[in-house]
């Protein structure tokens, strides 16, 4: 199903249900970014069939992450807890209102707003996987982040990390650069590994994303025609939809995005 499909719900308009309901979020980047750290947790749930997984991710945004994952759930035998931690209020009261109307039968989900370091530094529940898609880039001290996060994660736990790379913000525009609030222009793979290195955990997939050609197509959704109006942003992203499957030439020197998964050695 695609990817942001739940959405559906939050629009009063006919026609925009329907074209998410089948299509997904209308958000461009959503679908290309989310891509490979779904393919990549289709495999690995795969292999833990018949156990649960407690799963925890900062900077859930309106809690996308935990929706796909319910319906990973339903089609491999896994039961998961997942707790998903953000600063914004506006944003964790979309992702309980979409989460009302999923009402997961085996599935624990739960949206908490907080400031991430905060909820680390007093929680101390273990967990198997940290999903941290897209978050460092707006965090001052990353490092800071990455230790209490590890304190938090079991022997031989997984963090899933998304990042935008140094090309970020050429194609996707300065402006809208700065209004996501990215206080770095990206990072490079070597950038991840040493962080990682540091909290004793090492590499063991990478995947880049938004290539030669999903790049341009998003530099037409959010740099060119950028608009927030939703009319706008519909029409832009039928026109622009196809770029999601055109995203197949990547390397470090063309790709705005980066997927890196890491394990904890010990």
């Amino acid at each position: 199903m695609a990817i942001g499909n739940y959405y559906y719900i939050l629009s009063k308009n006919i026609l925009s249900r329907i074209i998410i309901r089948f299509l997904g979020t209308i958000d461009l980047h959503t679908h290309i970014r989310l891509k490979p750290v779904i393919d990549y947790l289709n495999k690995f749930l795969l292999t833990k069939s018949g156990t649960r997984i407690k799963i925890l991710e900062l900077g859930c945004g309106t809690g996308v992450s935990a929706f796909e994952i319910n319906k990973i759930s339903r089609r491999v035998n896994i039961n998961f807890e997942y707790t998903g931690v953000d600063f914004s209020s506006e944003l964790i009261t979309i992702a309980k209102r979409v989460l009302k109307t999923i009402q997961p039968v085996r599935n624990k989900i739960n949206f908490i707003c907080d400031d991430v370091i905060n909820f680390l530094v007093k929680n101390n529940e273990r967990v198997d996987v940290i999903l941290l898609l897209d978050i460092i880039e707006h965090i001052n001290n990353p490092e800071r982040l990455l230790f209490y996060s590890n304190n938090l994660l079991n022997k031989h736990g997984m963090f899933l990390i998304s990042v935008p790379t140094p090309l970020y913000p050429e194609y996707f525009g300065y402006k809208f650069h700065q209004e996501m609030g990215h206080l770095v222009k990206g990072y490079a793979l070597d950038d991840l590994v040493k962080m990682f290195n540091d909290i004793n955990c090492e590499i063991v997939f990478y995947k880049y994303n938004t290539g030669i050609m999903a790049k341009y197509g998003c530099s037409l959704y959010y740099k060119i025609f950028y608009s927030q109006k939703r009319a706008s942003q519909i029409i832009k992203f039928l026109f622009l939809f196809p770029f999601k499957y055109l995203d197949f030439i990547n390397n470090s020197k063309v790709s705005c995005s980066l997927f890196v998964v890491f394990r904890k050695k010990n």
